[in-house]
């Protein structure tokens, strides 16, 4: 079977920042290294939306692959560093839907993270206006129940993200509300305005598919996709202009082979060069004049784990100069005296094989907040930063290893705590009520930086007890 969506699918980049005329001239490799550099030392946040069912009063018609858009689309997001926060149906109201961008925003690095926004579900042109048909959405009532495009935009602009990524598949299907019509070009979007690049799924007012084989929308199937590396280069980045690049040509060719029907993307805006949005690959790409990581050392023999630690060990049974491993899944950290688990939470083996579980924060402390494994501090977990670089650690909070030596991320020594994402964020057992700070602390070592992040975010978690 095959369903429509009467437009629209668009991806909005939002810059709070652009490049100059003399960066806009510069050497390309500068350029992509200056612009993975900005990509690395800053988080990464999503807030994902889909709605297949709606209140039976609400006069819309359930959808059937909206939710599990947002599923996949939150799962490929996540395996690129993401803290993402998904909500579906009863769950994504629009006060829910705005709540969620804001505490985004209180976990952004200030001027440099990245904020995707994703929806996928109903939406419709009424009275000038765009509305994203969010659940309790009725649909005589849009400009009271519905959220608009304008408020969506407001929010986003509030968090003052460096990138601000929107994906937004909708109306995927045509309610047949009085005095109403598919979404229109937005009114939102100035087409001069800086640093704003949009990819509609098709021209507006025609018509985006889904189907059954792909268990998708057609667009959001290969956004996914180009997402998940198929759209990444040779050194495994992954620009808005590949991307975009890749969805036109993939969408068009299925559409006309499966459909007899030609559904083409197209874009609008200004382009200011490279814009990272994910990398499958090892950037940033650090220029050989910065110091490398130390190579793996040979595997120590086979220790009894001492009740303590002595004071002076031989260097050569020593990983990165201070830890050693005990080979039974647990990591003594010589200058601290603490003793880690080698893996993330979710993970196993010598090399860490797996994908960590992601809690949120109450969720973690409820489960690892007592006993002798626990959540470490936000001083303990700060403890583990590695600056390659030679950035002094650990960091003071909200810092990073440096704003302007290229380093190598993730920024914690491998050899003694393998298979750790580029993106990969934890949990500490620190808090605050603080109005000026919220939440509880983290730590993200795509760049060594720590903040105060809203405790419904899910993010890694790393255990640690005390050495004896």
């Amino acid at each position: 079977m095959t369903g429509l969506r009467l437009v629209f699918g668009i991806i909005l980049v939002l810059l709070t920042g652009s490049l100059s005329a003399d960066e806009t001239t510069a050497d390309e490799k500068n350029v992509r290294v200056g612009e993975a550099q900005q990509f690395a030392q800053g988080n990464k946040v999503a807030v994902i939306v889909g709605v297949n069912t709606y209140d039976q009063e609400s006069g819309l018609r359930p959808l059937k692959y909206a939710a599990a858009d947002a599923d996949a689309l939150t799962a490929v997001l996540q395996k690129h560093g993401y803290a993402a926060r998904t909500l579906t149906n009863q769950k994504a109201t629009k006060s829910y839907i705005l709540n969620a961008i804001k505490r985004a925003g209180e976990t952004l690095n200030p001027q440099q993270g990245t904020l995707v926004f994703a929806f996928s579900g109903h939406g419709f042109a009424q009275g000038g206006n765009n509305y994203l048909a969010s659940y309790g959405t009725v649909g005589d009532n849009l400009s009271e129940s519905a959220l608009s495009m304008q408020e969506l935009e407001q929010a986003v602009r509030a968090t003052k993200a460096r990138r601000a990524v929107l994906f937004i598949d909708a109306c995927r299907d045509n309610p047949g509300l009085e005095g109403s019509k598919s979404i229109g070009q937005p009114s939102f979007i100035q087409q001069q305005s800086e640093g704003i690049q949009v990819l509609y799924a098709t021209k507006f007012g025609e018509i985006s598919w889904e189907h059954d084989s792909l268990k998708h929308g057609v667009f959001s199937y290969f956004l996914q996709k180009a997402l998940n590396g198929e759209a990444a280069d040779t050194q495994g980045a992954i620009s808005f202009d590949n991307l975009k690049s890749y969805v036109q040509q993939q969408v068009a060719n299925w559409t006309f082979t499966n459909l007899a029907r030609t559904q083409k993307p197209f874009s609008m805006g200004e382009n200011y060069g490279i814009f990272m949005l994910a990398s499958s690959g090892n950037l940033p790409t650090v220029p050989t004049s910065v110091p490398k990581p130390e190579p793996v050392a040979a595997p120590p023999q086979p220790v009894t784990r001492p009740e303590s630690v002595p004071e002076q060990t031989a260097a050569t049974n020593l990983i990165a100069g201070r830890y050693i491993d005990h080979g039974d899944g647990t990591i003594t950290d010589t200058q601290t005296k603490l003793i880690w688990k080698k893996c993330a939470e979710g993970q196993s083996g010598n090399n860490c094989s797996g994908t960590p579980t992601r809690y949120a924060w109450d969720d973690a402390m409820a489960k690892f907040g007592k006993g002798e494994w626990r959540l470490p501090t936000k001083d303990e977990l700060k403890s583990l930063v590695y600056c390659s670089n030679g950035t002094q650690t650990p960091l003071a909070d909200h810092k990073f290893c440096g704003e302007i030596s290229p380093y190598q991320s993730p920024t914690i020594s491998l050899q003694a705590f393998p298979n750790v994402s580029v993106g990969a964020t934890y949990w500490s057992s620190s808090y605050t009520t603080d109005m000026t700070e919220k939440g509880a602390s983290y730590v993200g070592f795509n760049s060594g930086y720590s903040g105060w992040g809203s405790k419904h975010f899910d993010f890694e978690v790393r255990l640690v007890r005390n050495g004896s």
